[in-house]
């Protein structure tokens, strides 16, 4: 697991890993922590990173996915954009299957472009792109998306991948996107979805805002922000 720096060097939280394995007591619990002090001092600095997409670092625009282009950090978030399989296979697969489908092609071409949107987006007050697939069952609209986001994560339908379903709310689409620049996603099937306003919904995706919360304080939550482009299907 990771944690935090003072949540090491707090003596009674110590006591809440022993369910996991910390060799920790009531009698050495301070020597424990005076140990993980002076290995502190020895230890490798690593850079991680939680979000993914554009950044800044001292000063100098970075991307970050599994890695980071721009800084050596290594992604500790809740996406599955770790890279499996080999990049030889996935281009063999291209020329196979994608190159001469004209369809497959501006797929490939729409979901490369987040990355020029997200790079250029601020300056030129662009705004993320929306775009719905439609037609009947087994047309290959669901193996579109998954081209789409194979170039970013895990194509796999999942909770923790770039590619989700319609089956959730517009406030847990707007959580998934939020703090994203620069990246593609995807949602399945527009007919599972519950959400009746579909303009409103369109209108939130693409404005790239969150609406405004209160937290229980009653005072106003950062609002999450993205930029990119959204991809969609479904029968209807």
């Amino acid at each position: 697991i990771i944690v935090t720096r003072n949540e090491c060097l707090d003596p009674n939280n110590l006591l809440n890993f022993q369910n996991i394995g910390l060799d920790v007591h009531q009698f050495n619990k301070n020597y424990v922590v005076k140990h993980l002090i002076n290995e502190e001092k020895l230890a490798e600095v690593v850079n991680s990173h939680s979000k993914i997409g554009f950044g800044e670092y001292e000063g100098e625009t970075i991307y970050k996915l599994h890695r980071c282009t721009g800084i050596d950090s290594i992604y500790t978030g809740k996406f599955d954009v770790e890279p499996k399989g080999s990049k030889k296979e996935w281009l063999k697969m291209f020329s196979e299957e994608v190159q001469g489908n004209s369809c497959l092609e501006l797929t490939t071409s729409i979901s490369l472009s987040s990355i020029v949107t997200g790079f250029i987006g601020e300056k030129y007050s662009l705004e993320t792109l929306i775009v719905h697939i439609p037609g009947n069952s087994s047309t290959g609209k669901t193996t579109a998306l998954r081209l789409a986001i194979s170039m970013f994560g895990s194509p796999k339908i999942s909770n923790n991948s770039l590619f989700s379903t319609y089956n959730t709310t517009e406030n847990a689409m707007s959580n998934r996107l939020g703090g994203t620049k620069g990246l593609t996603f995807a949602f399945d099937e527009i007919s599972t979805s519950n959400i009746n306003n579909f303009t409103k919904l369109i209108y939130t995706l693409s404005s790239g805002i969150d609406k405004a919360r209160l937290n229980k304080n009653s005072e106003l939550r950062e609002q999450g922000t993205w930029l990119g482009k959204i991809f969609s299907n479904g029968e209807k």
